[in-house]
């Protein structure tokens, strides 16, 4: 039954760019992308992605506000940001002999990836996968994988199965045969996924008050660490200068010239290093988060620049 599916992908098996490489980081690109979105909109996005980032090297250097630039409209964001997670381990440890240590990588990842880049004897099972050989009551090899799944996301379908198309059909005990429906996710179009990924876009396009925003969808992606709050920095700035001036008032009670001036010094120096936006507004938000000021101050969300 083997032979006659390899004979059969021969001819009728999907060209696919990541097929056309044993890279391991491009074909990982790939497996993430692939998770929950379809191969027809993966494949111009996979390009994309390669062209800007070629290397896990190259992606390591990216900031994870330009990774989720990139991965809007391929859905579930964090893929992204595990991705260059990935990058980072592998550019600092190298490829670990158990993937599934990689961010976001589970066992499927793991063997295609295996199998795929490094030529392991391991067989990724998907969905499509596990539907032939449900059907077929067959085992094959791991070298059948990319035949498999060709003929699951093709001929083998799940609701009604193009037998007559089927290279296995004369031998495959559910010939014939129909299934119920699985269970379908929940409608996108007017669901709180949309919120977000509506909320997302528009972060990602450019900084916001949070009263132009879905303040539901932003506290979301705020827990999910795809957005984070800082302060426009003339409001830090303000209150780093008031800051400093309050320490030069406590030194001023000291009876010393020196210390006068070094209290000067430090309201000037700050206010510098503000202007040139060299201190990390976030931590400086992050003092102030329990004030009661918070919502006043919290007033702009921003792609997390930082893990």
């Amino acid at each position: 039954m083997e032979a006659a599916l390899l004979a059969w992908f021969a001819v009728h098996g999907r060209d696919l760019p990541w097929r056309r490489t044993r890279d391991p980081y491009a074909i990982l690109v790939s497996e993430v992308m692939l998770q929950q979105t379809q191969v027809e909109r993966v494949v111009p996005r996979y390009l994309e992605w390669l062209e800007r980032w070629p290397s896990a090297d190259v992606l390591a250097c990216a900031s994870p506000a330009d990774v989720i630039r990139a991965w809007q409209g391929l859905g579930y964001n964090r893929r992204g940001l595990n991705l260059l997670r990935a990058a980072r381990q592998v550019v600092r440890d190298g490829w670990p002999d158990d993937l599934t240590q990689l961010p976001g990588v589970g066992p499927y990842t793991a063997a295609a990836v295996a199998n795929f880049a490094l030529g392991k004897d391991l067989l990724p099972e998907d969905v499509n996968v596990r539907r032939v050989q449900e059907r077929t009551g067959r085992s094959f090899s791991a070298g059948a994988a990319q035949a498999l799944m060709d003929l699951g996301a093709t001929v083998c379908l799940a609701r009604i199965p193009r037998c007559g198309a089927c290279p296995l059909a004369a031998a495959c005990p559910s010939r014939g045969r129909r299934y119920e429906p699985l269970r379908k996710q929940s409608r996108f179009e007017g669901s709180f996924r949309q919120r977000r990924a509506h909320t997302l876009s528009l972060v990602a396009a450019a900084e916001r008050p949070l009263a132009e925003l879905d303040r539901e969808a932003v506290h979301s992606l705020a827990r999910d660490g795809l957005v984070s709050a800082f302060l426009p920095p003339v409001v830090a700035g303000f209150l780093a200068t008031a800051a400093a001036f309050a320490v030069l008032y406590f030194l001023s009670l000291v009876p010393s010239t020196f210390m006068t001036a070094a209290g000067w010094g430090i309201v000037f120096a700050l206010a510098y290093l503000l202007s040139l936006r060299l201190i990390f507004v976030r931590e400086l938000s992050a003092l102030i988060s329990y004030f009661p000021a918070r919502k006043t101050l919290y007033r702009l969300f921003v792609l997390k620049e930082a893990e």
